[in-house]
């Protein structure tokens, strides 16, 4: 670092310190009958005053805004996440703690300008402050009020153990696999003989060493293709009488013939035969607490949504989300309404699968609930309680650091050179290319527990045959039929991505759309659920598609992919854009950090 000292006049001196070199003139007088030991004197008289004292040891940074300790800068890197608390392996220490000082100052005056400039008054500031301490009062709330009611105790456990051994155990079962070749019922004879001969051939190559999963996923029409054929582990009882006699009386391995049933034809392979099996209490525990809390969980939201509508005086009427009229008011409090599109507008706003991922109604009662713990906690003053305080003055203080260097962001922005992006924009051209988009109407039907989906796959298809034939509208149907929130506007369910609908729907449902032609209608296909736990896809039912149409990708003109133009540029210069920021910010300050004390 410089040291500056002052200059007074006559020859220059410079002279080695602690903290660099320094220069100095002085007036020299040299008298003969006086001793020649009184200008030395004076020289070094002069020196000492004028060099800059050391800083204290427990200094290790200065600045226009002032001085920062190493209290300041260990306080400041207990203040970050547990991983950026110590030096990255293999990296300097030094290096490391000067890298948090520059990070600390940089803050600080980002704090100071955000401040100056009134960032948290604007539209911006407010809106983002506001999406930051709510949640935090949110759940305050939530876990105040739910902890007061979900207390499992070890006997509890046990006792749900005792009385539910069905849950932690299974009877014999059998890991099986097919091949399915669909036949319309009503398909003439022919149809079904070429399908059989069809099934035949591949029953040989299966019989002459080829791989059944292979097989599965190249010719079967069963939405189980991408899964190799897999079905799962089966209990006794998921099928016909006939058809189980068939599969539980296969070996291991054993693959069975070709099988017709109603809907085409089968081959089975029965991979494994499961014994019996029984989880001890102490296996069972981790996986029963995690159940029983998410089930009294939501007994105890229940009822507090219940008491928090009385207390407060507020609206509910859920049932008007059935009614199909955008403009009814779903939830009023205060001058808060939330109306039946506007609730569908939020949904939309999630994307496609995350809006379907929770029930309709669940995802309404969220929201009224989560309206009215906000309330608990204003009517409460919450906020003035000083842990709570705490938590949200560094959330504040965190957003107004955001949001100046957004500003000087900016700033930066509106100085690129126009030239650079547009030749960064026809490097990459492709990547401004708006995506391929389907318009489409859906109609789905849940499986309910234990039922047969082989008659809603004959429900759905039988529907699409009236649609087709011009007896119902699909629009109707969807009304009259559909179990998605979008049955209230007749099942359109607007532009979406394929892939988005297809991480809703299931591995098969991206390509059966993208065959379909604009005003086509499905066959019903299954929709799946990807089991987390079971690393496999699960049926939830089936979904009929209409093709409204087919958008395809088309490159943007510069001017209307500026904005994305735009974030390329930062995503690829971020870093240097960033150290810019930073080094702008200390030279502005006149910063100056002692290596010596850190």
């Amino acid at each position: 670092m410089e040291s500056r000292g002052r200059a007074i006049g006559g020859p220059a001196f410079f002279v080695m310190t602690a903290h660099g070199v320094s220069m100095f003139s002085v007036d020299l007088v040299f008298r003969p009958k006086k001793s020649a030991a009184l200008p030395i004197l004076v020289v070094l008289l002069l020196l000492a005053s004028c060099s800059p004292s050391p800083p204290a040891p427990d200094v290790v940074a200065e600045s226009d805004l002032g001085t920062i300790g190493s209290s300041d800068l260990e306080a400041y890197i207990l203040s970050q996440p547990e991983q950026r608390r110590s030096p990255p392996a293999g990296g300097s220490a030094a290096e490391w703690r000067r890298a948090m000082l520059e990070e600390l100052l940089v803050t600080r005056v980002l704090e100071t300008e955000a401040h100056s400039q009134g960032l948290d008054q604007t539209d911006e500031g407010r809106a983002l402050l506001a999406s930051r301490t709510e949640p935090i009062l949110v759940q305050t709330v939530a876990s105040r009020l739910i902890g007061e009611r979900v207390n499992l105790t070890e006997k509890d456990l046990r006792a749900f153990y005792d009385a539910h051994p069905e849950d932690f155990s299974h009877p014999e079962q059998i890991r099986v696999r097919h091949i399915f070749r669909r036949v319309a019922r009503d398909a003439p004879p022919e149809t079904w003989e070429t399908a059989r001969v069809e099934m035949e051939a591949l029953l040989d190559e299966i019989h002459r060493g080829a791989h059944f999963g292979s097989l599965a996923r190249e010719h079967s029409d069963s939405e189980t293709a991408p899964l190799h054929g897999l079905i799962g582990r089966l209990d006794r009882g998921k099928f016909t009488p006939e058809l189980e006699d068939l599969l539980w009386g296969l070996d291991e391995g054993e693959v069975s013939e070709v099988i017709r049933t109603p809907v085409g034809f089968q081959i089975f392979k029965v991979e494994t035969h499961l014994g019996e099996f029984k989880m001890d209490f102490a296996e069972a525990r981790t996986r029963l607490h995690r159940r029983l809390t998410r089930e009294a969980t939501e007994t105890a939201e229940a009822a507090i949504l219940k008491e928090l509508l009385d207390a407060s005086g507020a609206n509910f009427e859920p049932e008007a989300l059935e009614h199909g009229d955008p403009e009814d008011v779903v939830f009023a409090f205060e001058d808060d309404y939330l109306t039946v599109e506007e609730f569908f507008v939020r949904l939309d706003g999630l994307g496609f699968s995350a809006a379907r991922e929770v029930p309709l109604r669940e995802q309404l009662d969220r929201a009224v609930r989560d309206r009215l713990y906000l309330w608990k906690a204003e009517s409460s003053k919450l906020a003035d309680e000083p842990d709570v305080a705490n938590q949200l003055q560094r959330i504040e203080q965190r957003t107004l650091i955001e949001l100046a260097r957004r500003k000087r962001l900016d700033t930066m922005i509106d100085r690129l050179d126009e030239q650079q992006l547009r030749d960064l924009y026809s490097m990459h051209k492709k990547r401004f290319q708006s995506p391929r988009l389907v318009h489409l109407r859906i109609l789905t039907v849940d499986f309910p527990h234990g039922g047969n989906w082989y008659a809603i796959f004959e429900e759905l298809e039988g529907l699409a045959e009236e649609i087709r034939s011009g007896d119902r509208s699909f629009a109707d149907a969807s009304r009259e039929v559909s179990s998605d929130f979008s049955a209230v506007r007749g099942g359109d369910v607007g532009t979406v991505r394929p892939d988005a609908f297809a991480d809703w729907s299931g591995p098969q449902a991206q390509k059966r759309i993208l065959e379909l032609n604009p005003g086509q209608i499905s066959e019903p296909i299954l929709v799946e659920r990807y089991n987390t736990n079971r690393l496999t896809y699960e049926r939830a039912g089936y979904v009929l598609v209409k093709l409204e149409a087919l958008i395809e990708p088309e490159t943007r003109p510069f001017d209307d992919a500026r904005d994305r133009v735009t974030d390329l540029y930062l995503e690829l210069n971020g870093q240097e854009i960033q150290d810019q920021i930073r080094t702008e910010i200390l030279r502005s300050v006149d910063a100056h950090i002692y290596e010596e004390n850190l």
